[in-house]
């Protein structure tokens, strides 16, 4: 890995994954047998914060910064195993993105099914909660960082497709509440 002159040094996104494999246990789950949405929300957040874990040296502090639109395709059911894989895909100066996707395995029929995709952003924090530098930049000629630009260029533009104008309401005097 090279070093450039602001003394970043470059990496490659590949390199920074991480997976988590957990059983869907009765008591995670609602009377339908469903597991319950936030189970799943708690893991993606716990798997998409391992590959900061790689990136990072110890006793730097990761916390959650957005967790952008998710996708829910599947549901989950009592006893499969959730696969959760995460990859990094964006770097800047004090946080990172990754990419989170969630699978069920049902062990007993053999069938992998695709359930949840989402991106995280996580900043990254000191010892005073103050934001920390990544000391890293995604090397910018691995054809795998230059695929994930591409693809957050797409993620922004649908951003902005998304986001509407919500009206301004100014508060009459009917919505003043009366103190008697």
């Amino acid at each position: 890995m090279a070093k450039t002159k602001n003394t970043t040094q470059q990496i490659r996104a590949a390199d920074y994954t991480g997976e988590l494999k957990v059983p869907v246990y009765p008591r995670m789950t609602d009377n339908q047998g469903r597991i319950k949405a936030e189970h799943v929300l708690k893991l993606m957040d716990i798997a998409g914060g391992l590959p900061g874990f790689k990136l990072l040296a110890p006793g730097a502090l990761i916390v959650t910064g957005t967790f952008d639109r998710t996708n829910f395709k599947n549901q989950i059911w009592a006893w499969e195993i959730i696969e959760i894989q995460s990859r990094l895909t964006q770097l800047w100066s004090h946080s990172f993105e990754v990419q989170v996707c969630v699978r069920a395995n049902d062990f007993r029929k053999a069938k992998t099914r695709e359930v949840a995709t989402a991106y995280l952003v996580y900043v990254v924090l000191d010892e005073n909660r103050q934001a920390r530098d990544i000391p890293y930049a995604l090397d910018l000629t691995d054809p795998n960082t230059q695929q994930l630009a591409m693809a957050a260029d797409l993620r922004k533009a649908n951003r902005k497709k998304e986001t509407r104008e919500i009206p301004f309401i100014p508060i009459t005097e009917e919505d003043q509440p009366v103190i008697v």
